[in-house]
């Protein structure tokens, strides 16, 4: 029995690292992408991080039903706080906003701030909830990349869903700007700027 478990999970890797490997040296689009993480997903169906780009890059797309239930799904498990986690707390809410659902958006802005720990989350909730300024925000992140993408992705969402195009647009540069364009939410944020200007 052990043995046969030993053998699926090899077979199971070696078919991930094929399928990745297949697209490793070329660039991918966001839905072939997408299209990847859901065959990973079928391979390791309980990868929180697969479940977490899923999330963010139907958001990417506009694909707000998908979006919710991917990224709800990393939420309703239990573990600890770490970034991708915090950060799908605030996706969720960005979406709910950019759906007009401002009542349940700004509920689940309350419920993300009074269970989450790390206090620049807290402090991009606060934002968002109308109860920090944006420079508030800007001296905190300084120079930080991780702070400046995590931050100004979230503002960016929320400008867009506020139909406020042009901040969205200059908050999303500024996510660019952070440069760490292995983090879900750089891809997500030059989807959307490719959104904004079509």
């Amino acid at each position: 029995m052990k043995q046969e478990s030993v053998k699926l999970n090899k077979k199971r890797r070696e078919d991930l690292a094929s399928l990745w490997a297949s697209v490793a040296d070329r660039p991918v689009s966001l839905e072939e992408k997408r299209d990847l993480l859901g065959k990973t997903l079928e391979l390791d169906p309980e990868n929180r991080m697969v479940v977490g780009s899923l999330a963010y890059s139907a958001a990417a797309m506009g694909i707000w039903a998908d979006a919710l239930t991917h990224l709800r799904k990393v939420l309703a498990t239990e573990g600890r706080q770490n970034a991708v986690r915090m950060s799908l707390g605030l996706l969720e809410a960005g979406i709910l906003h950019f759906q007009g659902h401002e009542a349940e958006s700004h509920g689940n802005l309350a419920d993300y701030s009074r269970r989450t720990r790390d206090p620049w989350f807290l402090a991009i909730a606060e934002h968002l909830s109308g109860r920090g300024t944006e420079e508030d925000i800007r001296k905190q992140a300084g120079e930080v990349p991780e702070n400046v993408i995590t931050a100004f992705t979230a503002m960016g969402f929320w400008a867009e869903g506020s139909k406020d195009k042009t901040r969205a647009l200059r908050f999303y540069q500024e996510t660019l700007g952070s440069f760490l364009d292995d983090w879900l939410e750089y891809d997500f944020v030059r989807e959307r700027i490719k959104r904004l200007r079509q």
